[in-house]
């Protein structure tokens, strides 16, 4: 009963990271649009516990958005895969501190990684099934304000949380010694 009960907290859990990434994409004007939700969450919760339960997320939910996407199926999941991975081996090996700059560089390259993949997937499997491949300066323009908007919402985030983490710690409450 505990098993099926936090498989369906899972589940609610990416069904609500997967609607808000949707309403993000629908509702908001032109340029907030760009924030990619999925990679928001996965990039977080590495930063807070970086354990194998995250790749599996990183998973979940780029299945979940191939499935409602418009492209050919598979490009959005191995591109979310190998940024996630990278990320990943980058953030236990080179970016080791958890501070704002790691944050940043962090989220720059796993957006940079993900659409360098996405868009190589995308002309790779469009030359060979003979389909026109142009790709114009708005595709560009479009990677350029995806890296801003997710990452300052990854940084709002990391500032938000360090603030509330920071008021629930208890470590400054000095113990009184017992003496006898």
């Amino acid at each position: 009963m505990k098993s099926i009960l936090r498989l369906l907290e899972y589940l609610l859990f990416y069904f609500f990271i997967l609607i808000i990434h949707i309403s993000s994409l629908n509702f908001f004007p032109y340029p907030v649009n760009h924030i990619n939700v999925p990679l928001v969450v996965v990039l977080w919760l590495m930063i807070v516990n970086s354990r194998f339960n995250v790749l599996l997320t990183g998973f979940v939910l780029a299945y979940a958005s191939e499935l409602l996407s418009g492209n050919l199926f598979g490009v959005g999941i191995l591109s979310m895969m190998l940024s996630v991975i990278f990320i990943a081996w980058l953030m236990s090996n080179l970016l080791t501190n958890r501070t704002i700059y790691m944050v940043f560089l962090s989220t720059i390259i796993s957006v940079i990684i993900y659409r360098l993949f996405f868009l190589a997937l995308t002309f790779f499997t469009n030359f060979f099934r003979d389909l026109a491949v142009s790709f114009s300066v708005n595709i560009f323009v479009d990677i350029f304000w995806e890296i801003i908007f997710t990452t300052s919402v990854l940084v709002i985030i990391y500032l938000i949380g360090k603030k509330v983490i920071k008021n629930l710690n208890t470590g400054y409450v000095g113990r009184k010694k017992i003496t006898f």
